[in-house]
């Protein structure tokens, strides 16, 4: 689990990603009011490539609704992992008419 909360973006450390890899965890400042409760958002990348690997919404609060359903603080409620990335050696064709 990654946790760090500070004014800026925090960092969670090493952890293990969803992805079962050694990982380095950022926390987004601040904090979402969902029908869940308060939630934040975190970034998984790799530490030796900067590379992201996955993307989770973490429950920090949970909402009396939710606390009755079960999910307690520090459940990840979402998780996106990256399984590829890549880089586009091409540019998107842009619109004669287009606006700049």
């Amino acid at each position: 689990m990654l946790s760090a909360r500070d004014s800026g973006a925090g960092t969670g450390g090493g952890r293990t990603a969803h992805v079962l890899r050694q990982a380095a965890g950022f926390v987004f400042p601040g904090t979402v009011w969902t029908p869940l409760g308060r939630v934040e958002q975190r970034l998984v990348v790799d530490p030796s490539t900067g590379a992201m690997l996955a993307e989770q919404t973490v429950l920090v609060e949970p909402s009396a609704r939710a606390e009755k359903a079960g999910p307690a603080a520090g459940t990840t409620v979402n998780c996106t992992v990256t399984t590829r990335t890549g880089r586009g050696e091409s540019r998107i064709p842009v619109p004669e008419n287009a606006r700049h």
